[in-house]
């Protein structure tokens, strides 16, 4: 089954609307892209997964080799994204917010890599609408792996808002 993405992105228009009241929403309202691929989802290892349509047999085997290797876990979203970042550096991490199709509205922190830069891979399968930024700072990444690979994200941690700080995010 393709999940089709092209066009309006109920991510976007919330990140937007809330940009002036929160340093997160409005550092990935400046710097996100909206996901605008096709999606299907797939089952390489038993749970399903959102890839983009266009990923190559080649591709579905490191990503498969990749889950098996790094074993996922359920709502853990960043700790998985940074997981794939360290299996292999083809996954960069993406963090931003996303929802599924039938609750668009309902929209949360999320992180999911991206193959190459240009192909989503979201370990979580349930969401259809990404809007986020790619964070390619190896120091950075790196950083936010030390302390348990980080379960609240980079841009959406709560406790520490040094990134978006260093970004001049604050309030």
């Amino acid at each position: 089954m393709a999940i089709t993405l092209l066009g309006m992105n109920p991510v976007k228009e919330h990140v937007e609307d809330l940009s002036s009241k929160s340093p997160p929403h409005e550092y990935v309202a400046d710097h996100g892209t909206v996901v605008e691929s096709d999606l299907k989802q797939i089952s390489p290892t038993g749970s399903q997964i959102t890839v983009s349509e266009d990923i190559t047999q080649d591709e579905e085997l490191l990503i498969e080799a990749a889950i098996r290797a790094m074993e996922p876990r359920k709502r853990e979203c960043f700790s998985n994204a940074l997981k794939l970042w360290l299996y292999d550096h083809r996954f960069k991490y993406a963090e931003g917010y996303a929802s599924t199709s039938m609750r668009p509205d309902i929209v949360v922190e999320h992180a999911w890599a991206m193959l190459d830069g240009d192909k989503i891979v979201d370990l979580t399968g349930e969401f259809e609408h990404h809007y986020g930024v790619v964070i390619s700072s190896q120091e950075t990444l790196e950083q936010n792996i030390k302390p348990n690979l980080n379960s609240q994200g980079i841009i959406c941690k709560r406790q520490n808002r040094d990134f978006l700080a260093e970004k001049g995010y604050t309030r």
